[in-house]
This record gives C-alpha cells, sequence and structure tokens, in this order.
C-alpha cells in the first residue's frame, strides 16, 4: 500500500512538471533573451559618474601647467552615458582647430564598441587632411587598429586581424614620439615601432571625432573617454590608463591638451576649453559588453 502511495506521488509529480513544462521553456527563453540584451550585465548596476563630475583644473588657464590638479568626483567610476555613432554623416564631434593638435609628439587613447564588423574605415579619431600635416586613429575590416601620421608624407602602421570583435568595449590607443609610432590595444602593445621620422605641420583642420574630415568615413558604434596628448606616452602610461577602465582619469596632466568623456555631451574637461563646436550623436545609459579589467 505504501509503495502504491509513493508511486501516485511520483507519477503525480510527473504529470505536474510535463504539465509546466512548457511554463519553465518560455521563461528560460525570456531569461535568455535579458541576458543578450544586458539587462543582467553587472556594469549596468555599477556606480556610474554624472557628466562632467571630474575635470582639470588649470589655475592659470589653458595650457598651463602650474598648479594643474584633478578636481571634483574622480573616482574611475563608469559614465552615466556614452556617445552613439551610426555611420552617419550628421553623426560626429568636431572640435576647432586651436593649434595644439599637431605637436612634435602625440599620444591619443580612446574607448570604442563596434556595432558590427566594419565595412569600411572606422573613424576614431583625427585632424589629417591626408595630404598636409597631423594624424589619424580608425579601425579597418577584420578589426584591424590602424594609426597614421603626417610629416613630409603620409605614414600609417596598423595591427594584426582579429585582436577582437563586435560586441566588446575595448581601449585603443595609439603614440608618436617624432620619429616613430606604436599601437595599442586594452593596454598591450600591438604594433611598432612604425618610423615616422619628421615635422607634423599644421593643415589647419579641426579635430574630428568619429569621421573622417573628408566626409567619407565614419564610426559606427559607441565610444566613451577619448584623450589627447602633445607627449608620446609610456607603455607602462598606457596600460596603467586601460586598467583604470572606461572611466578612468588622465595621466600625466601637463601633456594633456584634449579630454573628452563624451558622457552626455562632447564638452573637453582638459581645462583647454576644446569644446566641440557640432556634434548631433546621442547618448545611451546601456553599457553592454564592458568587463573592468
Amino acid at each position: 500500500m505504501r509503495a502504491t502511495r509513493m508511486s501516485m506521488r511520483a507519477q503525480s509529480a510527473l504529470e505536474l512538471l510535463m504539465n509546466y513544462s512548457w511554463a519553465l521553456v518560455i521563461i528560460a527563453v525570456a531569461l535568455a533573451g535579458l541576458f543578450a540584451l544586458g539587462v543582467f550585465n553587472t556594469s549596468n548596476f555599477a556606480p556610474r559618474a554624472t557628466p562632467g563630475s571630474c575635470y582639470i583644473y588649470r589655475p592659470d588657464g589653458p595650457l598651463s601647467a602650474a598648479g594643474i590638479a584633478l578636481t571634483g568626483t574622480c573616482s574611475g567610476a563608469l559614465p552615466e552615458f556614452v556617445a552613439t555613432f551610426a555611420s552617419a554623416s550628421s553623426q560626429y564631434a568636431a572640435i576647432p582647430n586651436s593649434g595644439t593638435f599637431y605637436p612634435s609628439a602625440v599620444t591619443v587613447t580612446a574607448w570604442v564598441y563596434m556595432a558590427g564588423n566594419p565595412s569600411g574605415s572606422q573613424i576614431v579619431a583625427g585632424n589629417t587632411a591626408e595630404s598636409s600635416g597631423g594624424w589619424l586613429l580608425w579601425i579597418d575590416p577584420s578589426y584591424v587598429v590602424v594609426f597614421g601620421v603626417y610629416t613630409s608624407s603620409w605614414i600609417t602602421g596598423g595591427t594584426s586581424a582579429n585582436l577582437f570583435g563586435a560586441a566588446a568595449w575595448h581601449q585603443v590607443a595609439a603614440t608618436w614620439d617624432g620619429s616613430k609610432f606604436y599601437i595599442y590595444v586594452d593596454g598591450v602593445q600591438k604594433a611598432g615601432p612604425v618610423t615616422a621620422s619628421g615635422t607634423m605641420g599644421n593643415n589647419a583642420q579641426p579635430l574630428d571625432i568619429g569621421r573622417f574630415l573628408t566626409g567619407v568615413d565614419y564610426f559606427n558604434g559607441q565610444m566613451s573617454n577619448i584623450q589627447v596628448y602633445n607627449a608620446s606616452l609610456s607603455a607602462n602610461d598606457i596600460n596603467a590608463l586601460y586598467l583604470e577602465g572606461m572611466g578612468g582619469a588622465p595621466l600625466v596632466l601637463q601633456n594633456l591638451v584634449g579630454w573628452w568623456p563624451l558622457n552626455q555631451n562632447v564638452n573637453d574637461y582638459s581645462g583647454n576649453a576644446n569644446n566641440a563646436t557640432s556634434s548631433s550623436n546621442s547618448y545611451t545609459g546601456t553599457i553592454s559588453g564592458y568587463t573592468a579589467s
């Protein structure tokens, strides 16, 4: 009799499971969809830095170094927003030419999120007219990170292919010391030295973020925390910036000429007043595909 009751209970449990298995399947599918959308991404619940919460203070004005310091809440928290670009001619940021973006040495760093496999050159930032002075950082198909400088000629170099893919945030950076340049991905040197000796002339062009000056190539995805220096930062500096994460503050402040966190605006927080004059890119508070190092 006891065995019969146990058998009946087991049968009832099996029937219950079969009757509600469809509900379990629906719940599993829904959870998988929410995970794919990044709803459960821990970065979306991390502390967020509000726009302009951290900036550089220069008591003697733009480009001065005396008394320079970070001020505000510079905790390295994720930004509240990141900038979104959609390969459109109207979605970019342009910073007027102040002459500071054509130095004898340069470093540019940025955090990028590719929306899909690049079909053409995806411009991160640059100010070259391709026939005079300037520099340019971009990503080509197969996820090749490329950097170029124009001195007496146009010299470019790139990483190997497939260093990273879409749906993930990565730091890209390049340095040029007046004679050679290096390219970094996620704080690690991936190309260089590439010989590029000479003087970078001022081509009177603005610094563009997310667009090439000729209006041909754009960026498709999201960007955050772009920094430009008038010095060639060391490999250790680049790695330190990467380890700070997407919300990290600049290093070597005396050489910083521009800092655009792209946290709901295109203002320059370097203390040098290099704010963008035109931009129609949008912003999003959803930061998917990011894992703090």
